[in-house]
């Protein structure tokens, strides 16, 4: 069982080494697509509006949430810029997409926080060259032990004034893992067995930006960005458990 306490001392630990004393900003600190050269950003080529984010797996294949790109009626708009720790630059490489796959039991309800199964492979019409910004990221090999550490990349949000916005660079948070079971109990909440949980520092959260982006641990994939609870307090975000789905990846994927 999972004790509250354990996960605070837990996220203590992640603010030695001085990650507390730099500017916090919601989703992380800045950090560099070097850092993380698997992350890409789908975007509408032509308004160059952010859509979300998602992992390369393959030199052919994206994975992310099933809900970023469910509603589109086709991918003709659509391109997945990689190598860039950018989320608007128009000077990086990118790619079409050529079809999406999505999980067959996919349900979307947003108003009841109802993301099942929220996973979509992208396939790109043209390779990926893998470089030191362009890179495949591990799938899992085992699911994470709760009270462990993990890694959330994506580019969230800054509230303003008036709305709020995409961040221009590419952030990184540290979280700790809780096991869908742990996590359901103690928060009270619906967590199926093929989501996992993740809580934060206070301050830091994962918001719309980050969506279909990464959750990783030792170098492997072993989330995707899936839903929040509208920025409630000390609540944790569900992402999509992808060693749950590894059959359906490789199933879809082109090695």
């Amino acid at each position: 069982m999972m004790y509250f306490h354990n996960i605070i001392y837990l996220c203590l630990l992640l603010c030695t080494g001085g990650l507390c004393k730099k500017e916090r900003i919601v989703g992380g600190l800045e950090t560099s697509i070097t850092s993380y050269p698997h992350v890409v950003s789908i975007r509408n080529y032509t308004t160059n509006s952010f859509i979300c984010a998602g992992s390369i797996i393959s030199q052919w294949n994206i994975l992310t949430a099933a809900h970023c790109l469910f509603l589109l009626q086709n991918y003709n708009d659509v391109r997945i810029y990689s190598g860039t720790s950018s989320s608007s630059s128009i000077n990086a490489i990118h790619h079409g997409v050529d079809y999406v796959v999505f999980h067959p039991d996919f349900a979307f309800n947003p108003e009841q926080n109802l993301f099942l199964h929220n996973i979509a492979i992208i396939k790109v019409r043209s390779r990926i060259f893998l470089s030191v910004t362009q890179a495949i990221i591990a799938l899992p090999t085992a699911v994470p032990f709760s009270e462990t550490v993990s890694y959330i990349v994506g580019w969230g949000e800054v509230d303003t004034a008036d709305s709020a916005i995409i961040k221009p660079i590419l952030t990184m948070s540290t979280a700790i893992f809780i096991n869908s079971q742990d996590c359901g109990t103690y928060y009270q909440i619906l967590v199926y067995d093929s989501q996992i949980c993740t809580v934060s520092l206070p301050g830091v959260g994962v918001y719309a930006g980050d969506a279909g982006g990464s959750v990783t641990r030792r170098g492997e994939l072993q989330g995707i960005i899936s839903y929040t609870f509208n920025r409630l307090p000390r609540m944790p975000t569900i992402h999509t458990k992808v060693f749950y789905y590894l059959n359906f990846i490789r199933h879809h994927m082109i090695v």
